[in-house]
């Protein structure tokens, strides 16, 4: 089973599949991976790996309690082929975390992603 996290438009918080009204709030799943802290990974989070900054996505929508999980990768820089992510920092995450949207360097394109695919409001 993997993790889940619900974002109300004001707090980040972990939840589980049926024990929550997430109604009208953004879910985000666990990829499985821990970065080079022991902190999981989920989807929105803004990723270091290799010296650059990334978006961590799921690309396709997913059905997260039926275990219809189809990878992810990190958006502007495609790292979907790596397993080892034990080098990686998570320094943030696109809903508390704006402000290093634009270090990430996201085109036009990909904030349209994130705008429809989890509600983000680039503000």
């Amino acid at each position: 089973m993997y993790n889940l996290r619900v974002w109300d438009g004001n707090t980040l918080r972990p939840t589980t599949c049926g024990t929550a009204n997430t109604e009208g709030q953004v879910i985000t799943l666990g990829t499985g991976l821990l970065d080079s802290n022991g902190t999981e990974i989920y989807e929105g989070d803004i990723l270091e790996y290799s010296g650059v900054l990334g978006v961590v996505i799921f690309p396709f929508w997913n059905c997260y309690c039926c275990g219809g999980v189809y990878g992810f990768t990190m958006i502007p820089h495609d790292v979907s082929d790596l397993r080892d992510y034990s080098d990686s920092k998570v320094v943030g995450n696109i809903f508390e975390n704006p402000d290093l949207l634009p270090k990430v360097g996201l085109s036009e394109r990909h904030i349209s992603l994130l705008e429809e695919k989890y509600n983000y409001d680039k503000g």
